[in-house]
């Protein structure tokens, strides 16, 4: 019973982690959409990463470098706010895990 408690729990952290990494790797895209730049995510199997068109990107540095900057710092914000957030739901999740144990050893020692 414990042991699938903690399953679950920890099947539950690694899904929310890789919820939040798609949905950080869409804003990625969708940054790339804004400035005209095709792009896809190549999905890993525990990581993800969006890939632009160089061939874009280098032409919107020569032709429009404030447009450039501008999706630069748009793209350094994403990383910001993403780290943030994980480091949030890995506490969160730890959290979680310690207090299903707890729990669990607190209910297997009740119910001997």
């Amino acid at each position: 019973m414990f042991y699938r408690t903690l399953l679950f729990a920890s099947i539950m952290i690694f899904l929310s982690l890789m919820v939040g990494i798609t949905q950080h790797e869409a804003v990625h895209q969708k940054i790339y959409t804004l400035y005209g730049i095709d792009s896809y995510v190549d999905y890993g199997i525990l990581d993800a990463r969006t890939i632009g068109n160089r061939t874009k990107i280098v032409a919107l540095a020569q032709n429009n470098f404030n447009d450039y900057k501008e999706m630069m710092k748009l793209h350094v914000l994403n990383e910001i706010v993403a780290y943030n957030l994980i480091m949030i739901e890995l506490l969160l999740s730890i959290i979680i895990v310690l207090l299903v144990i707890v729990i669990g050893i607190f209910w297997e020692s009740k119910h001997l």
